[in-house]
């Protein structure tokens, strides 16, 4: 029996059965149960109602201000103090809406935790310099960062975003898409945000709800993480991965690498292919956790957006402790 459900006396008996078969204690139950159930589920439909409604607000402001703002650039302070960001204030919403200082602020702060002086850090994605520009600033000028981004308008801000760097780590910018082998790709661009362009010939996020919806494809070169390590002579020490459902073929051409320098990964996991993500880093000799409530994955968070992972050799070395930490102060 569970407990605090009274079953009042005579339940079962079939002289208390009333034609039917539901028993009058089973009706009692139901009827208490019944208006509760009702409340709860029009309080997640309300709750899912308002999340829609917000969506759409949020798509429609977007579509607004992109019709409305001039075509000009701002510089902004970066939450690196010292360093700004110039972003583009039509396509670049994201970055100055809110404020550079509320932007990522869990991965900020794990990747403070992550690099150190001299490291050097390969940057899978790297649109306009936000993350670029902080991990230049974290390795230092003994250190190195590997920038890979395939959209001409981003690379025009990033290049000028990398140029106004001092007391830096030295940036190689490489002018590619990344995936699991080297050639040339059909990549489709985002002309409205510049933040969701991806490897494929579909329409991108960005260009849907900001923009006409129809994409915009061009041939671009690819590149794998580990032909440019190997080419540069490079031992990178942490790989961040945003590139909207790409991660598992750029960690597929990453292979070698993982093996053989074993960096800290944090990686996005959009798209269909967010799960093989986790599994190839399990494989691989990870443990990981969700970014974003510093709790383990799987066992206390199986369905992550972006996770952090630390080879298991490597979770109690200094590097490994100090990444914990921020995620344990993530936790709470």
């Amino acid at each position: 029996m569970r407990r605090g459900l009274h079953v009042p006396t005579g339940a079962g008996d079939p002289a208390h059965e009333p034609v039917g078969g539901c028993p009058p204690w089973d009706m009692e139950v139901r009827s208490t149960i019944a208006p509760v159930a009702h409340r709860a589920t029009t309080s997640m439909a309300t709750q899912e109602t308002i999340r829609e409604i917000r969506t759409a607000g949020r798509r429609f402001i977007g579509r607004l201000a992109r019709g409305m703002l001039p075509q000009r650039t701002l510089s902004l302070r970066h939450v690196e103090p010292g360093l700004r960001l110039t972003v583009d204030l039509r396509r670049n919403l994201m970055f100055w809406w809110g404020g550079l200082g509320r932007f990522e602020p869990y991965s900020v702060s794990v990747f403070r935790a992550a690099i150190r002086p001299g490291d050097v850090v390969v940057d899978v994605g790297a649109n306009i310099g936000f993350f670029t520009t902080l991990f230049a600033r974290l390795a230092g000028p003994g250190g190195r960062v590997v920038a890979f981004e395939p959209d001409p308008d981003n690379l025009r801000l990033l290049r000028g975003n990398v140029a106004s760097l001092t007391g830096a780590a030295e940036v190689t910018l490489i002018e590619a898409a990344v995936g699991a082998e080297r050639g040339t790709a059909s990549f489709s661009f985002d002309r409205a945000t510049g933040a969701t362009g991806h490897l494929g010939a579909t329409a991108t996020m960005g260009g849907t709800l900001y923009g006409d919806g129809t994409p915009q494809v061009k041939e671009t070169p690819v590149e794998t993480v580990d032909a440019v390590a190997d080419r540069l002579g490079v031992r990178p020490a942490v790989i961040k991965l945003d590139i909207e459902g790409g991660e598992l073929d750029a960690l597929r051409g990453a292979r070698s690498t993982l093996v053989a320098h074993r960096p800290v990964v944090v990686s996005e996991l959009g798209g269909e292919g967010g799960r093989e993500v986790l599994s190839l880093l399990e494989s691989a000799g990870y443990r990981l956790w969700n970014l974003e409530t510093g709790r383990s994955v799987p066992d206390q968070d199986p369905s992550p957006a972006m996770a952090v992972a630390i080879h298991e050799s490597c979770v109690d070395d200094d590097r490994g402790r100090r990444i914990r930490d921020a995620l344990a102060a993530l936790a709470g």
